[in-house]
């Protein structure tokens, strides 16, 4: 007859286990660069792919918006407060420009003017709301801002009433009163960030890699995220975390000790290859683990690296109608991107192309996205000729 008390033993270990996996886990993710007034941001939207990805593996609810105007912007937050309400994890991640005015921080939508420092309450959105709206969330509330870039509208806003106006550098640490909250800026208060030459910031890049690590306590892995970011910035760039939490041990990613064994030797074996196939193998068998977004990274670059690459041709003769140039482009990202899938949530950024660079077009697509040459390096990818409604990036034709 087996005892009573290995029975109560098994209930007491099987109670303790069942807060951890009976969390319920809920993320806003936010990613805006299609700027209407100012000039655009090219990361954002993939920085908000990758992230919303990556939370899906150990998440129950994750919501992604890119691109968001005001009006949308506030129906998303509006909505996910309400299905936060009582959830014991609630993550908020934003990636685009942000501005701080009087000491208030703003998330800036892509139809914002901002003519204005006054007009920030009716075409951006605050920061204390989002903090406020989250306050039911049990046991941890994150907020991750990517937003901290040079302030574009700086330079114009004015003050309805004349006075000077206190638009700052980058964004200012919050007045938190909200207990078992965090929030993460990308760099610290009244410095700017930035927006990397990669297919993700030096920020987001280090959340990647470090954020969802198994078992690992969130203050140790934005720890790591702040030490991967300065190393990857030579010191220029020094994420802060504003906030307060109690003693518990609050992972965001809780997997069991074997499955982290196996992922994480798995991984260590594709790395060692090094080859696509061994990527390609490890991404199917873990699509959302905490090794997942290094291993689609890598992947990415490696077939950037093996796509091929054609010499330039001198004489243009009677096609030169293929070839256009970049043009229009503006600080501060004078730039356009060359890419190495249709998207810019996909794939990888190949390099930054300056007004002026010479372009083969391969082919055209109807969405904006156009398959290239660089004359002058052989290097093939895909461009967005420009966004619906705005001037075109990409002109015809070059006559040599």
């Amino acid at each position: 007859m087996r005892s009573p008390r290995l029975f109560a033993i098994l209930f007491l270990c099987i109670a303790a286990a069942t807060p951890a996996l009976a969390q319920r886990r809920v993320a806003l993710v936010i990613g805006n660069g299609a700027y209407r007034t100012v000039a655009g941001l090219a990361n954002p939207p993939s920085d908000a792919a990758a992230m919303a990805a990556m939370l899906r593996g150990a998440f129950d609810d994750v919501t992604i918006r890119t691109d968001v105007g005001f009006r949308e912007m506030n129906e998303a937050v509006r909505d996910f407060a309400l299905r936060a309400a009582g959830a014991d994890v609630a993550v908020v991640f934003y990636a685009g420009h942000g501005v701080e005015i009087g000491g208030r921080n703003f998330l800036v939508p892509i139809d914002a003017e901002l003519k204005y420092a006054e007009d920030a309450e009716a075409e951006a959105v605050e920061l204390d709301r989002i903090l406020r709206l989250l306050e039911p969330v049990k046991r941890l509330k994150l907020v991750i801002l990517d937003a901290c870039r040079d302030n574009p509208f700086a330079a114009r806003m004015r003050s309805i009433t004349g006075g000077a106006r206190a638009v700052g550098r980058g964004l200012a640490a919050p007045k938190l009163d909200i207990s078992d909250t965090l929030v993460a800026f990308a760099t610290a208060p009244g410095a700017t960030a930035s927006d990397g030459d990669g297919a993700h910031s030096p920020f987001t890049t280090a959340l990647l890699d470090n954020l969802m690590l198994p078992q690992l306590d969130i203050r140790i892995a934005l720890g790591k995220t702040r030490d991967a970011v300065l190393r990857a910035t030579g010191n220029r760039q020094i994420p802060f975390i504003s906030g307060s939490l109690g003693g518990d041990t609050l992972p965001l990613a809780v997997s069991s000790a074997a499955v982290i064994d196996a992922e994480q030797s798995e991984f260590a074996a594709a790395t060692a290859r090094g080859d696509l196939s061994a990527f390609d193998a490890f991404i199917a068998k873990y699509p959302s683990g905490p090794y997942t977004q290094t291993a689609r990274r890598e992947r990415d670059r490696l077939r950037a690296a093996a796509e091929p690459r054609h010499p330039a041709e001198p004489d243009f003769g009677a096609g030169a109608a293929r070839y256009h140039y970049v043009a229009d482009v503006m600080p501060p990202d004078d730039w356009l991107a060359l890419r190495s899938a249709p998207s810019g949530g996909e794939g990888v950024r190949l390099r930054k192309m300056p007004n002026g660079t010479l372009l083969e077009v391969l082919a055209e697509r109807a969405d904006g996205w156009w398959r290239v040459r660089v004359v002058d390096t052989g290097e093939i990818g895909w461009a967005k000729s420009g966004v619906k409604g705005r001037r075109p990036w990409i002109r015809c034709c070059k006559q040599l």
